[in-house]
């Protein structure tokens, strides 16, 4: 059960991340449906919006958890 958890967190890590890698390879529009437009955080050059940040920490709290157990 431990490795699903982790296997979780690890996916909604690399979910959080899309919207950063597709600008990088050519597909600009489908990034802007992360940006809801309530919030925006702008780290490392990058922005980062309130749903971005929630499956990032969502998927780091998981991929611990799952490490432990």
């Amino acid at each position: 059960m431990g490795k699903c958890i982790a296997l979780l967190g690890l996916l909604l890590i690399i979910v959080g991340f899309i919207p950063i890698i597709l600008p990088l390879i050519g597909y600009p529009a489908y990034a802007a449906y992360f940006y809801l437009g309530y919030y925006t955080l702008p780290l490392a050059g990058y922005n980062f919006s309130e749903l971005m940040l929630g499956l990032i920490g969502l998927g780091l709290i998981l991929l611990i958890v799952g490490a432990v157990k």
